[in-house]
C-alpha cells in the first residue's frame, strides 16, 4: 500500500486535560474506495503534554469487521479486536504532537456504501481519559492521494530554478481520466508550460495545469521532471503549495482572465499499470495537497526602535517601540501567524500597566499564554503574516514609575515568535536591539533608531537575560516551528495488520 502525505494539525482547546497534563487522540471519519481500491493511510493525530506518564491508546476495531481491514504501526499490539498502542514509543515533535498513520482498505466481500465504526480510549496516569469514534464509509469513485511534499531541495540562491517533485496515486476503486494541478507561490516565478494558465494576486501567484493521464485504481503518477519554480530576489522561506484533482473538478470561472502559458508541455507518467478509464468526483479531497519549503540564501534585515520618557514616582507613561524589515527579503508565515516579532523588556523601576494588542507572554514552548500586565518581558508581533522590505510596525506600552532611577533601562530586541533572539535569516545584528530609557540624564548613548541602542541586550554592557527568558534563548534554535503545512511520509515500516473477517483477525509484521 503506497504511503500518503499526512497533514499535521494544531492542538485545540478540546484536548483532554487535568491539572497535570493533557492527552488527546483523534481520528476523523473518512470515505475510502470500495472493493477494487488499494486502500490508503489516514492520519490519527496525537497530542501529549510534557511529563505525560504511561500514555496509551486502546482501539476497538470490532466495528470494522467485514467492512474495513485496518493496519497499525509496529508500536501497537493486537489482541483479537483490540489494538493497544504505547504512545511514548512514537517520536513527538518539540510541541508534543505526532501523526500515527492507520491503513484502511475495503474488506473482502464488502460493498460500496457500507460503513463501519472504529472507537478508542486514550489514557495516561496523569491526564484525563480521551475517548472517541470515527465512521469509515466505502465509496465509489477515484481518490487521488498526493504522496510528495516536505522534500529538502537545499539552499537556493535567488534566481535559480528548481524542480518541485509532485507525485501520488489513485486510492479509489474507479479510474481517472486526466489530472488537474493547481500550484501557488508568493515570492517565486513559475516555469512556463503550454498546458497551464497563470494569474497573480497581491499575495500569491497561481498556475492551473490540465494534464492528460489515465490512472486505474492503485496506479501511481509522477509529474515528469517536476514543476519548475524560481525564487525571486525577495524570496526567503518560500512555500510552494499544490493540489492534484481529477480533471474537471476545479471550475475556473475566471479562466478568460488568466494568461495561457507557452513553451514545453507539463506531463505526467503512470508509475504502475495503465488501462481504459472514466472519471468521477474525488472521494476524499483532504489528502490531495502537497507542499515544499524552499530555503533561499537571502536575508531580511530586521531593526528595532527604542524610546525614552520622563516622569516622577507614581506617574503613568506611554512608550512606543517598534520594528522594521529593511529587506531585501520578504518574511512570511504561510500558517497565517505574524511574520515579525520583537521582545520588550520592562525598564527598571517601572511596571507595565497596559499591554498593547499584539503583545503577549509565552510559555516554555513559545506558545502565547496571556497578556497580563506586570510581566518582566513580552513578545510583540507584527499585524500580518507577511512583511515586505520597508514595512514597519509599532506597539505602545503604558508604564507606571514605581521608583525614579536615572537612565533606567529597558530593552527592545529583534526576536523570533517564541522570544528567542536573532532569527536565522537576519545576518545584520548591529540594529537588533535598542534601549528604552526612563528619565535619561543625557549621558547615555541613547535609544537609537534601530541602531543598537548603545549596546543594550545584544552587546557588551547590555541588560542580562535571565530566568525564563534565558531558557527560551538557549532553546530557541531548536524551537522554531515551520509554520505552514507539516507533512508526514509513512515510509516503509513494520506494521500490525488486522484483517477484520470473522476468523481472520490477527497480527503480522
Amino acid at each position: 500500500m503506497a504511503a500518503g502525505a499526512l497533514l499535521a494539525a494544531v492542538p485545540t482547546a478540546a484536548s483532554a486535560q487535568d491539572e497535570d497534563g493533557y492527552l488527546e487522540f483523534s481520528l476523523d471519519g473518512v470515505t475510502i474506495g470500495g472493493p477494487g481500491s488499494p486502500g490508503k493511510y489516514v492520519p490519527a493525530q496525537v497530542y501529549l503534554s510534557d511529563g505525560i506518564v504511561d500514555p496509551v491508546v486502546t482501539v476497538d476495531v470490532s466495528g470494522l469487521a467485514g467492512v474495513v481491514d485496518v493496519e497499525f504501526p509496529s508500536q501497537c499490539t493486537a489482541d483479537s479486536d483490540t489494538v493497544t498502542c504505547e504512545l511514548d514509543l512514537f517520536d513527538a515533535d518539540p510541541y508534543g504532537s505526532f501523526v500515527m498513520p492507520i491503513g484502511l482498505a475495503a474488506a473482502s466481500g464488502a460493498d460500496v456504501g457500507d460503513s463501519a465504526t472504529i472507537s478508542w480510549t486514550a489514557t495516561a496516569a496523569n491526564a484525563s481519559d480521551n475517548s472517541g469514534s470515527a465512521t469509515i464509509t466505502l465509496g465509489d469513485g477515484p481518490d487521488l492521494v498526493v504522496t510528495s511534499g516536505g522534500e529538502d531541495l537545499g539552499l537556493l540562491p535567488p534566481g535559480q530554478p528548481v524542480a518541485v517533485p509532485i507525485d501520488g496515486y489513485n486510492a479509489g476503486n474507479q479510474a481517472i481520466d486526466g489530472l488537474q494541478l493547481t500550484i501557488d507561490v508568493t515570492a517565486s516565478e513559475f516555469g512556463q508550460y503550454d498546458n497551464c494558465v497563470y494569474t497573480s494576486y497581491p499575495l500569491s501567484n497561481y498556475a492551473v495545469c490540465d494534464i492528460p493521464l489515465a490512472l486505474e485504481p492503485g496506479d501511481g503518477f509522477e509529474i515528469v521532471d517536476g514543476f519548475e519554480v524560481t525564487p525571486t530576489e525577495v524570496a526567503l522561506r518560500e512555500y510552494v503549495s499544490y493540489t492534484v484533482l481529477p480533471a474537471g473538478e476545479v471550475s475556473l470561472s475566471s479562466r478568460a482572465e488568466l494568461t495561457k502559458g507557452s513553451g514545453a508541455t507539463l506531463g505526467a507518467v503512470v508509475t504502475g499499470s495503465r488501462m481504459a478509464s472514466r472519471s468521477a468526483a474525488d472521494l476524499d479531497e483532504m489528502d490531495n495537497y502537497g507542499s515544499v519549503l524552499l530555503e533561499v540564501d537571502n536575508q531580511a534585515d530586521l531593526a528595532v526602535t527604542g524610546a525614552d520618557a520622563e516622569g516622577a514616582a507614581g506617574d503613568t507613561l506611554e512608550v512606543t517601540v517598534g520594528a522594521a524589515n529593511l529587506g531585501p527579503a520578504t518574511v512570511m508565515r504561510r500558517s497565517g501567524d505574524p511574520a515579525v516579532h520583537f521582545t520588550f523588556h520592562t525598564p527598571e523601576g517601572t511596571e507595565v500597566t497596559e499591554v498593547p494588542e499584539g503583545c503577549f507572554t509565552v510559555g516554555e514552548h513559545g506558545y502565547p499564554v496571556g497578556s497580563e500586565p506586570g510581566q518582566p518581558w513580552y513578545v510583540c508581533a507584527s499585524p500580518d503574516w507577511i512583511s515586505r522590505s520597508g514595512e514597519e510596525f509599532e506597539h505602545t506600552f503604558t508604564l507606571l514609575i514605581n521608583e525614579v532611577i536615572p537612565d533606567a533601562e529597558g530593552l527592545v530586541q529583534v526576536s523570533d515568535y517564541d522570544g528567542s533572539p536573532e532569527p536565522w535569516y537576519d545576518r545584520n545584528l548591529e540594529n537588533n536591539d535598542a534601549l528604552v530609557l526612563i528619565n535619561p540624564t543625557g549621558e547615555h548613548p541613547g535609544t537609537g533608531g534601530g541602531s543598537g541602542g548603545g549596546g543594550g541586550g545584544g552587546g557588551d554592557g547590555g541588560l542580562p537575560v535571565t530566568g525564563a527568558q534565558a531558557g527560551l534563548v538557549a532553546a530557541g534554535g531548536a524551537a522554531i516551528l515551520i509554520a505552514g503545512v507539516v507533512f508526514f511520509l509513512i515510509g516503509r515500516r513494520k506494521r500490525v495488520v488486522l484483517v477484520t473477517g470473522d476468523d481472520e483477525t490477527g497480527s503480522t509484521t
